[in-house]
């Protein structure tokens, strides 16, 4: 541990001007973030405080990627003949003083700062330090790891520059690659242990070459590994993981699924580059069955094209925008994407169309009523929301919440919007505006460089149409209501509609989110 102390020591004499970049642009962090969540008034050409907390926020990866490639290229790893081995220093010790530097001169200020940010956000800091902990776990893996790893199988700064820029390049054209592979194809996050796999794997090509030195065989590991990272990616796409994780008949799901006749099936040629070879047909269904505490996502679908004559089309699963349903929204649009040569074929004859939708189950885990307020007010087991003022008058046009760490559980919030400024003395509220907020996701801490989530809570039917398109407003004392969702459970929904006639397809393309309904 004697070399340890010295080398760190060593260290922070001799980057102390990185070190003191990294303290700077950390306390302009923890200084400026708060403003993002704060409405801004642009005057002038000059950045507004949002734009400038943007900027710094986005500079301070940046600060930590210099001073790691300072750090590791001080006692470089790539020759036999550097100075640092004539000591020498022990591998085990010398990657210990750089680990223990980072974590000192990066984490120890990120850290200090996210409580700064959590305490002006209105949280106590101290009962969020496990899930601070946590998320800087995912920070260092996703953000420190990987340019410790190319500073270790490079020489210099300018080689690990050259070689981050190839590395982002070719990253970008794979993803575009694999994108235009699998365009509007369901894409689904791979097994949390294989991705924990490829970081540990990453950790170990580090500790590998402190330990070997044998730089060639780092980078050969290294490129394997972003060949795995890009499988990975690919991988996201296989209609295997979609099986695996909405099994079918994996329960009971009270759902009903039916076309509406009232509404009108609409269809145009869809676009994503596909150049013509798939219809957009919208498709007006009802459902119904669900009980008045549960609520679905529609996550994805996939669609199975039946003619006469036997003729047979099946599509990939496919992504659905309908945000989440409940019993009281029984009207949705779901949109399918089918190939344009297999309806020629049909000759616009009636099809019957199998839909096999992936679907989440959710179901009411709580609800808190609160009046709105002028100021900011809690919210149990999602924050602290914040009105949002009309500028003009003393009145407010909406709410934005923000909770610690991660977003909040998926959350249904219900107001009442008023057709008149607050405080006019007139009637006219108990219009009922409802939007969803929150995420499924249910681990301590999201990869949250400010440990605060925050998000504009969408209430519709704030603006009345009939009244040259007025805002309404929401006024203080209002009931404000928040029911809480969990997930019962992930499966598969299968129906058959009858006889559908697919319309005429040449006209102008139905915009992917005009379709559905969230709330």
């Amino acid at each position: 541990m004697k070399q340890v102390g010295h080398i760190f020591a060593k260290d922070a004499r001799h980057f102390w001007p990185e070190i003191a970049v990294v303290l700077a642009v950390t306390a302009l962090f923890a200084w400026l973030y708060p403003h993002t969540r704060m409405p801004q008034i642009q005057a002038g050409s000059g950045m507004n405080a949002a734009q400038r907390a943007v900027l710094v926020t986005a500079l301070l990866p940046v600060s930590w990627w210099i001073l790691i490639a300072r750090l590791v290229h001080g006692e470089n790893l790539v020759g036999d003949k550097q100075w640092w081995i004539t000591k020498p220093y022990e591998w085990p010790q010398l990657l210990a003083a750089k680990v223990l530097f980072l974590f000192v001169f990066t984490g120890v200020p990120l850290l200090t700062a996210q409580v700064v940010l959590l305490a002006r956000a209105g949280f106590g800091p101290l009962q969020s330090l496990p899930g601070q902990g946590y998320d800087l776990v995912l920070l260092a893996m996703v953000l420190a790891m990987p340019v410790m790893a190319l500073a270790a199988a490079t020489s210099s700064f300018g080689k690990l520059t050259l070689t981050a820029f190839g590395a982002l390049l070719v990253t970008i054209v794979a993803l575009v690659l694999i994108a235009w592979l699998k365009a509007d194809v369901f894409s689904i996050a791979v097994p949390g242990p294989l991705v924990e796999l490829l970081f540990v794997a990453a950790a170990g090509v580090i500790v590998f070459t402190y330990a070997r030195r044998r730089v060639v065989l780092s980078r050969l590991l290294l490129a394997a590994l972003f060949v795995a990272g890009m499988g990975l990616a690919y991988l996201s796409y296989s209609p295997t993981l979609v099986e695996r994780k909405y099994r079918a008949g994996a329960g009971t799901l009270a759902l009903q699924l039916t076309l509406d006749a009232s509404r009108e099936t609409t269809a145009s040629l869809a676009q994503a580059g596909e150049r013509g070879k798939r219809v957009g047909v919208s498709l007006p269904v009802t459902l119904a069955g669900l009980a008045p505490e549960d609520a679905v996502t529609l996550d994805a679908v996939q669609v199975t094209v039946k003619a006469a004559g036997g003729k047979e089309w099946q599509s990939p699963w496919e992504p659905e925008y309908l945000g989440h349903l409940r019993a009281g929204n029984s009207d949705a649009t779901v949109y399918l994407r089918i190939d344009r040569a297999f309806l020629e074929s049909v000759k616009a004859t009636p099809v019957d169309m199998d839909l096999r939708f992936a679907v989440t189950q959710l179901r009411v885990s709580g609800t808190t009523q609160v009046a709105m307020a002028a100021h900011d007010f809690a919210v149990r087991e999602l924050g602290i929301c914040s009105p949002i003022p009309d500028l003009l008058t003393p009145s407010f046009t909406g709410i934005t919440c923000r909770s610690p760490l991660r977003e909040p559980p998926v959350t249904l919030v219900r107001a009442q919007w008023s057709n008149e400024p607050c405080g006019s003395g007139a009637g006219g509220g108990g219009i009922p505006g409802a939007g969803w907020t929150g995420s499924v996701a249910t681990g301590p801490a999201d990869l949250n460089l400010a440990a605060v989530s925050a998000a504009h809570i969408d209430l519709p039917n704030g603006i009345d149409s009939a009244r040259a398109n007025q805002h309404r407003s929401l006024c203080p004392g209002a009931p404000l209501n928040f029911t809480r969702y969990a997930v019962v459970q992930r499966t598969q929904y299968e129906t058959t509609i009858p006889q559908v006639t697919v319309p005429n397809w040449n006209q102008p393309p139905v915009p992917r989110t005009a379709v559905g309904s969230g709330s």
